[in-house]
């Protein structure tokens, strides 16, 4: 049978989130926390040292504005985040974490290396490498 590239991508995706989903469960007693606030946090934890507004986080993560918006109304409620104006435009907020969730962060970002390290197992740099330049091709054939 011929395998279809995009189900593969979509199965190996379903596979970490699951994984990543049930380790912060069962390790970390965070079920409150959707996968995609844990990326989050982890992303803005870091980039700590940069201002890093809501438009940077849709590219990154290649999520909608409303979608985005949604995420960090929520995360500013639960007491994960704060929006602060820019010193270079009001218009702009940037997000600073709480310190709560640096706390969190810090132990998601360690489950997610243990997770990244299984699933890295076997695989030597050439391969991440092509692997990583093959995805960023996908992307950019399927952006919009």
């Amino acid at each position: 049978m011929n395998k279809r590239l995009i189900y593969e991508v979509k199965a190996v995706s379903n596979i970490v989130k699951r994984t990543i989903d049930s380790r912060l469960s069962k390790d970390l007693k965070y079920e409150q926390l959707t996968t995609s606030q844990c990326k989050i946090l982890n992303y803005l934890s870091a980039n700590e040292d940069n201002d890093i507004y809501q438009k940077e986080i849709e590219k990154v993560f290649s999520i909608r504005r409303s979608t985005a918006t949604k995420t960090l109304q929520l995360m500013e409620k639960n007491g994960l985040l704060l929006r602060a104006p820019s010193s270079k435009d009001a218009r702009l907020k940037k997000l600073i974490l709480t310190d709560k969730a640096k706390a969190l962060a810090k132990n998601i970002s360690e489950v997610v290396n243990q997770i990244e390290a299984k699933a890295e197992n076997g695989i030597t740099e050439q391969e991440r490498e092509m692997f990583l330049s093959i995805m960023e091709k996908i992307k950019s054939n399927l952006s919009d």
